[in-house]
């Protein structure tokens, strides 16, 4: 049920419209072959986040924290050292 609960309001919600006051820096990281989260979603929230940067992982598909996980690493550690 719990699922169920989480898919429904990922169909349902819809926050685009809240997504340019965000004001915290924040990393997108996505892989090019992700079919569930396609890599123009994450382009998309890039251009609407004031303070975001995309980190796109060539050959990783949803869950680069796991396929690619050396890459995935050195992203958060860049964006890490690019802050303030």
């Amino acid at each position: 049920m719990v699922l169920g609960d989480g898919l429904a309001l990922l169909r349902d919600l819809d926050l685009r419209r809240q997504v340019p006051a965000l004001s915290q820096p924040t990393l997108v990281i996505c892989g090019d072959r992700d079919t569930l989260t396609p890599l123009g979603a994450s382009r998309w929230l890039v251009e609407n986040l004031p303070q975001a940067r995309l980190a796109m992982i060539p050959g990783a598909a949803h869950a680069p924290q796991i396929s690619h996980a050396e890459e995935f690493l050195h992203a958060l550690e860049q964006f890490d050292d690019a802050r303030p």
